[in-house]
């Protein structure tokens, strides 16, 4: 037993060592083979704290989608419950519920990153896959959660400038119902940030006349009135 501690240890050193090199040809693979191995181990939050720390490289929906898959299949509890009559089966239910309950957060974190990140086409994915997770586990009310993220496609044309002098193409853009509800909102708050300074400005200025309906590009020179001030002057 000794000899086997030594050697997962040794093996984890060996990992560590690979992955905190600066320049991998494909860091990716590595990663996985390291989070694999801990699988094999059954060490659960060893895994589960790589995958985290494989977070903080990178945020690619392939990442976010194979933590889901791992949180769902990771077992935590009780590995045999067919030995333990309904006891066992009654834990393996609660366990199955748990770990579809992490799966679900870990979509849910995801959908979050990838909103911030505007990564539109990742987020597509993601949302598909979660779509496709709830219509096997989830209730009605968790697919309606889902179906409201779920983006309206539309096609639109963008100038391609190359030698040949460019020309036009077709591509897919995605609008998303969260993102598109921001809008108004955003617009209000610089309307509202525009009059508030309007109003700060115009208190300062207690002898001064302003037009409230002039363009707010159009300001006084302070120079020009200086000007005109020494024009006056004898």
């Amino acid at each position: 037993m000794e000899a086997l501690l030594d050697e997962v240890e040794r093996a984890r050193a060996i990992y560590e060592l690979a992955i905190s090199q600066p320049l991998l040809d494909m860091p990716e693979i590595l990663w996985k083979a390291y989070i694999d191995y801990e699988i094999e181990q059954r060490e659960w939050n060893r895994a589960r704290a790589l995958y985290r720390r494989l977070m903080q490289k990178t945020q690619h929906v392939k990442v976010w989608l194979s933590l889901a898959n791992f949180e769902l299949c990771a077992q935590n509890s009780t590995e045999h419950g067919n030995e333990l009559g309904d006891v066992g089966a009654s834990a393996n239910e609660t366990e199955t519920r748990a770990a579809v309950e992490r799966a679900r957060e870990v979509y849910r974190e995801a959908n979050l990153a990838l909103r911030k990140s505007n990564e539109k086409e990742q987020r597509v994915q993601l949302i598909d896959e979660w779509k496709a997770f709830e219509e096997e586990y989830g209730d009605e009310e968790t697919q309606m959660e889902v179906a409201g993220f779920e983006p309206q496609r539309l096609v639109r044309s963008r100038r391609l400038e190359d030698e040949a002098g460019g020309g036009w193409e077709e591509y897919v853009d995605y609008i998303f119902p969260d993102t598109t509800a921001e809008q108004p909102n955003r617009k209000l708050l610089a309307v509202a940030t525009k009059w508030a300074l309007r109003h700060e400005h115009s208190d300062d200025d207690d002898g001064s006349d302003t037009n409230d309906d002039a363009d707010d590009n159009t300001v006084l020179s302070d120079d020009a009135t200086a000007g005109g001030e020494a024009a006056e002057s004898p």
